[in-house]
């Protein structure tokens, strides 16, 4: 991209370097046959040296005329680049700020998603400070506190979170009452009429 602008600028420049040298060009060509002009005509010294006077003035005129259409010219190159250059440059601003706030949303919805697996697995996790009963579908009792409170390392915490899990604590008090029970049968203050 850079290098095009490069290109198109020294084109540009190259275009007005010859349009220049045409100009200067036609008006020494001009100069040179007017001269010639006044020279064959059978005029007298005075009137000779009076139309040179003229045709220098004249050529004089010319040449400011010229050096003002060709600082107009170079101004309005310089306005043309500087105006492509300006919309190059908000072009690739405008761009850069695009992928900016892309990628500002991306890790902002990256965050929220994270941020919403967390609150649904600390939401599935009991109070802290507070622990879940022993019984099967028990609710929060005043059994031994457990708390969960991440350690940084992802593996361990979602092996505390797993430890903490009212299904974890069912599981191992249902592990409990089994090794409790005697061989082949029920204990006996689980017995039907004796709760």
């Amino acid at each position: 991209m850079e290098e095009e602008h490069r290109r198109e600028i020294q084109r540009q420049k190259d275009h007005e370097a010859e349009k220049e040298r045409l100009r200067q060009q036609q008006l020494e060509e001009r100069d040179r046959r007017q001269q010639e002009e006044i020279k064959r005509m059978n005029v007298h010294g005075d009137e000779k040296e009076r139309l040179l006077r003229e045709h220098q003035e004249q050529m004089e005129s010319m040449r400011t005329n010229m050096e003002q259409d060709q600082a107009k010219s170079k101004a309005n190159l310089k306005a043309r680049l500087d105006a492509r250059r300006k919309n190059r440059i908000d072009s690739n601003k405008a761009k850069l700020e695009k992928e900016s706030i892309l990628d500002i949303d991306a890790e902002h919805r990256g965050d929220l998603a994270r941020k919403r697996a967390e609150d649904e697995l600390t939401g599935k996790l009991p109070p802290v400070g507070g622990s879940f009963d022993s019984t099967p579908g028990g609710g929060p009792s005043t059994g031994t506190p457990s708390s969960y409170s991440p350690t940084g390392n992802q593996e361990q915490d979602w092996v505390n979170m797993l430890m903490m899990s009212p299904l974890f604590k069912q599981i191992n008090d249902l592990a409990e009452m089994l090794d409790k029970t005697p061989e082949g049968g029920v204990p006996s203050d689980r017995i039907l009429g004796n709760c």
